[in-house]
C-alpha cells in the first residue's frame, strides 16, 4: 500500500575538512504517524528540557556552560549556576556579557564562546563542575530518550536513512573539479531511499525537508546557501529522472523537494529529530563495523532501524557507490580494497537487488 512520507535531513561533521568524518542523515516518517505528529513531538521535546530555547540543538545541549546561561536567562538558576556565573563575571566579564547579550536577542550562543567559558569553569571547586556536567548530560540524555520513545511507538512508520563515505574524504571533489561533499552524500541518501521505497508495494511520495547550510554551487562555482533548486537537482540525479520518480514492478516513489528549512524558532520537530540523529550516529557510521553490527548499533541507540522492508537504508559514496552505478548497467567488477566494511556489505546487498544475475547471493 502506498503512502506519503516526510524525510527530515541534517548532517554532522566539518564538511570543509577532508580529514573530518562526516555524515548526512534523514528521519523518514509516514504521514499520519501519531508518535511523530509535529506538535506532539515538539511538546515532548520541550518538556524534556524546559529551560532550553527552541530549537534544541545537539551541538549545544551537551555543553554545561550553555545550561548555566539558559537557566539564568529563564530565572531558574541553581546554586551551582550562581557559583559558575560569579566566577565568569570575575574571570571573563566581557565574554560573559557578549554571550548573555546573544541570548537576550534570542540568538544561540556561539559554540566557540561556550568552549572558552568552560575553560574557566573547570577551575571551580571540585564539586561544582562535575555537578554541572552531570546535569547537562542528564538533560541531553532525556531529550534523546524522547526520540527513542517516539521511534518505538512509531514502529515501521519511521526509519533512519544515512549516507557516509566508503573511505574518509572520498566525497570531497578532486582538485580542479566541481562538486560539493555534502551534496554528493545527500544525493546518495536520496538514491538509496528511492530505490528502497520503489520496491515497497504501492505508489509513494516523499516530501524532502532539508536543513540549510552552505554548499558549493555547481553553476555559480562559489559557496551559496542551500536552495530548493539544489534539492531538486539532487533528487533528479538520485532518481535519474526529470520528474524525480522511480518505478519498479512492485511500486513507485516520487521525491518532492520542499523549501529549505532554517534551524530557528520556527523549525519543526522533525528537523530537531534529524539534528539529534545525525549527531548521534556520526561516530558509528564512520567506524568499520559490518553492516549487521552497524544496523544493530543504530537500532539499539535510537530504536529507529536503518532498513525498509528488509533492505538496508545505509549507503556510501566513493568506490562503493561507483560499483553500484556499474551494477545498474550490468557491469559488475571487483570491489575496491580498503572500504569500510559496512560500505562494502551494503554495496553487495544492493548489487544483488539491482543486478541479481551479475551478483551472486
Amino acid at each position: 500500500m502506498g503512502a506519503t512520507w516526510d524525510l527530515f535531513v541534517d548532517e554532522s561533521g566539518d564538511f570543509a575538512d577532508a580529514a573530518d568524518a562526516v555524515v548526512v542523515a534523514g528521519v523518514l516518517v509516514r504521514r499520519g504517524c501519531k508518535a511523530f505528529a509535529p506538535m506532539r513531538l515538539e511538546h515532548a521535546l520541550r518538556a524534556a528540557a524546559p529551560h532550553v530555547p527552541w530549537p534544541l540543538h545537539t551541538s549545544l545541549i551537551w555543553r554545561p556552560s550553555a545550561h548555566v546561561l539558559w537557566r539564568a536567562h529563564e530565572g531558574a538558576a541553581q546554586p551551582a549556576d550562581a557559583r559558575a556565573l560569579d566566577l565568569l563575571r570575575r574571570a571573563c566579564p566581557d565574554l560573559l556579557a557578549a554571550v548573555q547579550a546573544q541570548l537576550a536577542r534570542g540568538a544561540e550562543p556561539r559554540h566557540a564562546d561556550l568552549v572558552l567559558l568552560e575553560r574557566t569553569l573547570r577551575g571551580l571547586d571540585g564539586e561544582t563542575w562535575p555537578r554541572l556536567t552531570r546535569a547537562a548530560h542528564h538533560t541531553a540524555t532525556r531529550i534523546r530518550q524522547v526520540l527513542v520513545t517516539a521511534a518505538r511507538q512509531a514502529g515501521d512508520d519511521v526509519a533512519l536513512v544515512t549516507a557516509a563515505e566508503s573511505t574518509l574524504g572520498d566525497a570531497v571533489p578532486a582538485g580542479g573539479t566541481s562538486g560539493d561533499r555534502y551534496l554528493t552524500l545527500l544525493t546518495r541518501l536520496l538514491e538509496r531511499l528511492a530505490d528502497a521505497l520503489a520496491r515497497k508495494a504501492g505508489d509513494h511520495e516523499v516530501r524532502l525537508h532539508v536543513l540549510g547550510r552552505d554548499v558549493q554551487d555547481p553553476l555559480l562555482h562559489r559557496p551559496t546557501p542551500l536552495h530548493v533548486r539544489h534539492l531538486t537537482a539532487a533528487a533528479q540525479d538520485a532518481t535519474r529522472a526529470e520528474d524525480r520518480r522511480v518505478t519498479t514492478s512492485s511500486g513507485s516513489v516520487r521525491l518532492v523537494p520542499q523549501p529549505v528549512l532554517a534551524f530557528d524558532a520556527h523549525a519543526p520537530a522533525g528537523a530537531v529529530a534529524a539534528d539529534l540523529v545525525a549527531n548521534a550516529i556520526r561516530r558509528d557510521v564512520n567506524a568499520s563495523a559490518g553492516l549487521r553490527d552497524l544496523s544493530a548499533a543504530l537500532s539499539g541507540k535510537l530504536s529507529m532501524g536503518p532498513t525498509l522492508a528488509g533492505r538496508p537504508l545505509v549507503t556510501a559514496s566513493g568506490a562503493a557507490a561507483a560499483w553500484l552505478d556499474h551494477a545498474r548497467g550490468g557491469r559488475v567488477g571487483p570491489l575496491a580494497d580498503g572500504l569500510r566494511r559496512w560500505a562494502l556489505e551494503q554495496a553487495l546487498a544492493w548489487g544483488r537487488e539491482l543486478a541479481p544475475e551479475e551478483v551472486p547471493a
